[in-house]
């Protein structure tokens, strides 16, 4: 009877190990598909620094944050919890703690010239020295010359690796050529292509065929539905700009008039209707709120849809 109550008991703790993973599971899932996400698009563009930007996403009161940066021709990505006290990619590593004396030493070793070896000037000013022996002056000339006998076989033996590096290049070469005349033999074999009238059909067959146009007709409604949802509420702007003709430059300028964002306090979108060069300098930032179930319920509408299952061949 003891046995089994402990059975019992290991088991019931199981169960509600069991229980609570399921709860946090279930927790995240609705945490992430009906909460809002935050999301934040900034960049700026300048004649000394470039392009840089960030984008930027966090969860319902900011939980978590991803960010991707650019910034000083370099990229980022990081990845916060906790309110970003947590890190959690990429680890922060611990640097190295390097003493003054080692770096000091690396600096010297770096810094000292190669060995050079003893010529018969050298040798004369020696001799000239009085505190030098003969002995030693004659082991300096034969270590002087056993350097230059190493110069001489490590030269010889690099023109010999040059010589073997060419004569592979030139059978490389050789080769190479052979198989590009193989290649335009077989290409001169083949049977020509369908022509622009067979083209043509084909393309005619599919913008004409039903099915496609009720899948492009459904794809551009959905299209329009998720920009509705995912448009920002907030855009600060500082933004000098032309498309290189005023005709273009005009044209986006119409476009722009027409999202309502643009005409907040914070934006200054400045159109140059004169400069024949394309630029765009300043910054821009846009911020809104989406949600996840938007784009699951979009990705399964198209999925379960006959028209654009035919359109993809799903």
């Amino acid at each position: 009877m003891g046995v089994l109550t402990i059975i019992l008991s290991i088991l019931k703790v199981i169960g509600m190990i069991l229980l609570i993973l399921l709860g946090l599971v279930v927790f995240i899932l609705l945490y992430l598909l009906f909460l809002p996400f935050h999301y934040e698009l900034s960049g700026s563009h300048s004649i000394e620094d470039g392009w840089e930007g960030q984008v930027y996403f966090a969860g319902f009161l900011h939980f978590w944050q991803l960010r991707f940066a650019k910034f000083a021709e370099e990229y980022e990505v990081r990845i916060y919890a906790f309110w970003g006290m947590l890190q959690i990619y990429p680890w922060k590593k611990k640097a190295k703690a390097v003493s003054d004396d080692e770096a000091d030493a690396e600096d010297f070793a770096e810094d000292m010239p190669a060995e050079d070896t003893l010529d018969e000037d050298d040798i004369a000013e020696i001799l000239e020295d009085k505190t030098v022996s003969k002995a030693d002056v004659k082991r300096m000339a034969e270590s002087s010359k056993t350097a230059s006998a190493t110069k001489a076989t490590s030269a010889q033996a690099d023109n010999e690796s040059a010589e073997d590096a060419g004569n592979q290049a030139g059978a490389q070469e050789k080769q190479t050529k052979k198989t590009a005349a193989k290649k335009k033999n077989k290409s001169k074999t083949k049977k020509p292509s369908g022509g622009l009238k067979e083209k043509w059909q084909t393309f005619h067959k599919n913008v004409t065929d039903e099915h496609n146009k009720n899948a492009v007709f459904f794809l551009l409604q959905k299209a329009l539905w998720i920009l509705g949802r995912v448009k920002p509420t907030i855009m600060e702007a500082d933004v000098d700009f032309s498309l290189g003709d005023p005709a273009l430059t005009g044209g986006a300028t119409g476009v722009i008039s027409l999202c309502p964002v643009c005409y907040g306090k914070k934006c200054r979108i400045i159109p140059d209707f004169e400069s024949t060069e394309l630029y765009l300098l300043g910054s821009i930032s846009l911020k809104g709120i989406v949600f996840l179930w938007h784009f699951v319920y979009l990705i399964v509408s198209v999925y379960f849809n006959k028209d654009c299952k035919k359109l993809f061949h799903l």
